[in-house]
Order: C-alpha cells, then sequence, then structure tokens
C-alpha cells in the first residue's frame, strides 16, 4: 500500500528545499496572486519556526504538521528593520 498522502508543511520545509538545520532562511511563500516575506529556521529537534513581518508586528510561529501556532510576538519598530535585513535575498519561494 502507498502513501499517496501530500507532504505537510512541516515535512516540506524540513526536506524538500535544502534548507540546512540550524540556520535562517529567507524564503517566499505564496498562495495565489499573495506573496509574504518570511525566515524559515529548522533546529535539530523539534518544529521548524517561521517569522512573518506585517506592518505592526514581526510574529514568529511554530510550524506543527500543515499548522502554524504563534510562539512569539514583537513589535515591529523595534524588530522590523533587523527582519527586513535578513529577509531581503529569499532563497526559495514555497507554495502554499
Amino acid at each position: 500500500m502507498s502513501n499517496t498522502q501530500p507532504r505537510t508543511l512541516e515535512q516540506r520545509l524540513k526536506f524538500d528545499f535544502g534548507l540546512t538545520i540550524e540556520t535562517v532562511h529567507a524564503v517566499r511563500f505564496r498562495k495565489g496572486e499573495g506573496e509574504r516575506a518570511a525566515l524559515v529556521y529548522i533546529p535539530r529537534r523539534g518544529y521548524p519556526r517561521v517569522t512573518i513581518r506585517n506592518e505592526m508586528y514581526v510574529t514568529t510561529n511554530k510550524v506543527k504538521g500543515d499548522n502554524m501556532e504563534t510562539v512569539g510576538v514583537q513589535t515591529t519598530w523595534q524588530h522590523g528593520a533587523e527582519f527586513d535585513q535578513k529577509a531581503a535575498a529569499p532563497v526559495v519561494t514555497i507554495e502554499l
């Protein structure tokens, strides 16, 4: 019996894009016409972390399966410039 289930976002982040462990990677998430810059961190153990910026906040999420659970929020005025600098050159675009 073959497993024909599509891979979850967590599995795709860990295995499909060549993202190295314990390194922060700039990526773009694309859904339909919209795109969003993000930073992805893959730890040795545990769930990948995705950091996304909007106008007000820089939000860090834990990716478990296809779900994202917020684990930290910082104000953009304090951490927005740092995020923008790291996210300036995405290494991959990921379709959602």
